[in-house]
């Protein structure tokens, strides 16, 4: 066994001594790897910063009530009654009043500045105790918006990717026209890309008054969660779900950045089919170019299997080199670039956010081109071992 290692590592040494001799097809194959690389790197990243988005801002503390069968806040529907079972559940279970806001949710239509295209923009419906629950917040510019007027708050990052919503512009909701008042920020990165206005004006403007789509509460404790959905559950009436903030924007994240990553992964595997094909080129020239010198090697008592060992691990080296000089592109091009996509999970609306090429998504260039590699080196290690015998040299 030691004598094997020992010759492996005679073979490998070779193999690097000799590796200026063809620079040419190994930089061919190199490259071939790190175009791979590049793309899936750059894809995963987008899906990381899509995820990073959601879930930068989910808080673990925020509890969020929705109708059982909703599978987003646009889709939920808490009507007066259920808000008043709902309100008296809580007191119940906590025995103190707690700061509650009733939250209505619906979809407009803004302009990207990037591109002439219309997309979806959440609205929000909120009070002042829905302010005061978001951590973090604070107004940039501008003023708030007062109850019963037709004013709007939004999002820095919506005043910054989307047109005509800086301050004292006109926005048309439904049937009627806003004003931009003011623009904020808070720790939730999805929150800054909404428009906030007044619930009960918005519910009448897109004809739901009466009803809102959401419940938030601040939980005191770890523990005060159970306490309340046990509250709840003894509530017929109520047929409702809870989730905390981090866990129903984890949800929304997680289906879009799955397809992205499996968009990646597929893009990745039809590019690696042909560097692989570069690969195994690339080391049948550098077996061929050296088919001489390895013949000698066996005749001084080398071994077939540390011969096909070295030259599988030349070739895994050559392709994890193209992937971290892929990945290493990949971040210099385009790691914290902005993007916006359409949130399938999410009611359909927009969400900004920035390419984040992280060490995970390194990691995996950097094993999805060492798999190219393995794939690719083991034609050109079983012909090389295999080759000697055929040149005389032993078996």
């Amino acid at each position: 066994m030691l004598a094997q290692l020992r010759q492996i590592a005679a073979m490998a040494e070779f193999s690097f001594a000799t590796i200026a001799s063809r620079i040419g097809v190994t930089l061919v194959a190199t490259l071939g790897i790190a175009s791979v690389s590049l793309v899936l790197v750059s894809v995963l990243a987008t899906g990381a910063g899509f995820k990073r988005a959601y879930r930068s801002g989910g808080s673990a503390d925020l509890l969020l009530i929705l109708k059982a069968s909703a599978s987003s806040e646009l889709g939920s529907n808490l009507n007066a009654s259920e808000l008043g079972a709902l309100r008296e559940a809580i007191s119940a279970a906590l025995g103190t009043e707690q700061l509650i806001s009733s939250e209505s949710y619906f979809v407009t239509q803004a302009r990207l500045k990037s591109r002439d295209v219309e997309v979806n923009v959440p609205v929000r419906g909120l009070s002042e105790a829905g302010r005061q629950l978001r951590a973090g917040f604070k107004l940039n510019a501008g003023r708030l918006n007062e109850p019963g007027l037709r004013e709007l708050i939004v999002g820095s990052r919506a005043a910054r990717e989307y047109a005509h919503l800086k301050i004292n512009d006109t926005v048309q909701l439904g049937s009627s026209s806003w004003v931009v008042v003011g623009e904020f920020t808070c720790d939730n990165e999805v929150a800054n890309s909404e428009i906030w206005g007044d619930a009960d004006l918005l519910q009448r403007t897109y004809s739901r008054a009466g009803s809102v789509q959401s419940l938030y509460l601040q939980l005191p404790t770890p523990e005060s969660r159970i306490a309340i959905e046990l509250s709840i559950s003894k509530d017929k009436r109520l047929q409702v779900q809870t989730r905390t903030e981090a866990e129903y924007y984890a949800g929304l994240s997680e289906t879009q950045s799955v397809i992205i990553s499996v968009i990646g992964y597929v893009v990745a595997v039809g590019m690696g089919c042909v560097a692989i094909f570069v690969l195994i080129g690339s080391m049948h020239s550098s077996v061929q170019a050296r088919s001489r010198q390895i013949g000698l090697l066996r005749a001084l008592g080398f071994a077939a299997t540390p011969i096909f060992i070295s030259i599988m691990i030349e070739t895994v080296l050559i392709a994890v080199l193209g992937g971290i000089a892929g990945a290493a592109l990949s971040y210099s091009l385009f790691n914290g670039i902005g993007l916006s996509t359409l949130n399938m999970s999410g009611g359909f609306t927009q969400v900004p956010f920035s390419i984040w090429v992280n060490a995970k998504c390194i990691a995996n260039g950097a094993i999805f081109s060492a798999l190219l590699g393995l794939f690719a080196g083991l034609l050109p290690a079983w012909g090389a071992s295999r080759r000697q015998m055929m040149l005389g040299f032993g078996s």
